[in-house]
């Protein structure tokens, strides 16, 4: 079965929104330069039709070009792509090169073996050679995720997200997302700043969505804050960003708070 990224505790949503002429224009350019993050968002173009044709072979070149730079959200797509034969032959050794390859050079340090394993749970296939069950990849991320999880309650917000293993609901997968970004999750982090541009699961709101964006570059991401933060920034009056700014004062106290917290009733 085909699916989006079930595994977002190493990527941002698949559903990214809609791209305008303007900005695949100017993710192309970026890309040309030698941009990772830039070349990576050019291959997702590609791969969902979005600002441009779909073209899956010319989606793997672009994310060759990331990957082949560290890019490691480039590089879980390169091993997607090569286990369900997209835009390439299907090859699991190939895919299973560029899942240790950037094991050995990635630059997300909350990505874990275990969300490998739920990316071969799902496809049914691949380098485990185990026959995997959707639902049961949904079990086993819930019940990380109820124990407090921040990657296991981001990796259930895709699922929510996506409807992968589990009836899709984007506002409880906006609910995990908020509850792992909350504990300082990266990724969750973007992902709520995706769903705010996308109207997924919340209304749309540029200025939550540049917050989070902003938030996600300080906690530790700045490659692909960086880069959507600049797509919404080009959209947003000057007004509507020092509203933004002041807003990432707000969340940055926020979950410092319920970190602290977290903190003090563990040690009760």
């Amino acid at each position: 079965m085909r699916i989006l990224a079930l595994i977002l505790s190493l990527v941002c949503l698949s559903a990214f929104a809609e791209v305008t002429p303007e900005e695949f224009k100017k993710t192309k350019e970026l890309a040309d330069q030698g941009d990772a993050v830039a070349q990576y968002y050019l291959g997702y173009c590609y791969r969902w039709g979005n600002g441009v044709s779909n073209d899956n072979a010319e989606a793997v070149k672009w994310f060759r070009k990331s990957a082949e730079q560290g890019y490691r959200p480039a590089q879980i797509q390169l091993v997607k792509c090569f286990m369900h034969g997209e835009g390439v032959l299907e090859n699991y050794e190939e895919a299973d090169k560029w899942w240790r390859y950037g094991k050995r050079n990635t630059q997300l340090e909350a990505f874990s073996q275990c969300d490998y394993n739920g990316l071969i749970y799902y496809n049914g296939q691949g380098a485990l050679g185990k026959l995997r069950d959707p639902v049961e990849v949904v079990k086993q991320y819930r019940k990380a995720a109820e124990q407090g999880d921040p990657k296991a309650q981001n990796n259930l917000g895709v699922c929510y997200h996506n409807g992968e293993g589990v009836l899709k609901d984007p506002v409880e997968g906006v609910k995990w997302f908020r509850k792992s970004a909350d504990q300082g999750d990266v990724l969750a982090q973007l992902n709520l700043g995706i769903c705010y541009v996308g109207g997924f699961g919340v209304l749309k709101d540029s200025i939550e969505a540049y917050a989070y964006y902003y938030l996600a570059g300080i906690t530790g991401e700045i490659g692909l804050s960086n880069y959507n933060r600049r797509n919404v920034m080009w959209k947003m009056t000057p007004a509507q960003i020092e509203v933004g700014q002041k807003r990432l004062k707000e969340l940055e106290a926020e979950i410092e708070a319920k970190i602290e917290a977290n903190k003090k009733a563990e040690k009760k």
